[in-house]
């Protein structure tokens, strides 16, 4: 990847505006003081936070579904039991 106005390779992040940058942007921008990173260490950090948010997910996941289980069940067991008695009061 290049960087759009300079046309050099990508190689920092800045934490503090969430762009890439090249080095003439680290050299001559508002980027000085921010909070920087190398690319790869940045990216392995994004992945990590990724990874544990797909874990909470698929935890919720299988909760709803088992809670959407549950659910199903008692409609069927209160379904059964008006329907019973309807065919009862016949």
């Amino acid at each position: 990847m290049k960087c759009e106005r300079h046309n050099k390779p990508l190689e920092a992040y800045c934490e503090s505006d969430d762009v890439l940058l090249c080095v003439n942007c680290l050299i001559e921008s508002q980027h000085k003081t921010h909070s920087l990173s190398a690319i790869d260490c940045a990216a392995k950090q994004h992945r990590e936070v990724l990874a544990k948010e797909i874990g909470n997910i698929s935890e919720k996941e299988i909760l709803l579904s088992a809670t959407i289980s549950e659910i199903e069940t008692r409609i069927k067991i209160q379904n059964d039991s008006f329907n019973e008695g309807i065919n009862k009061s016949k």
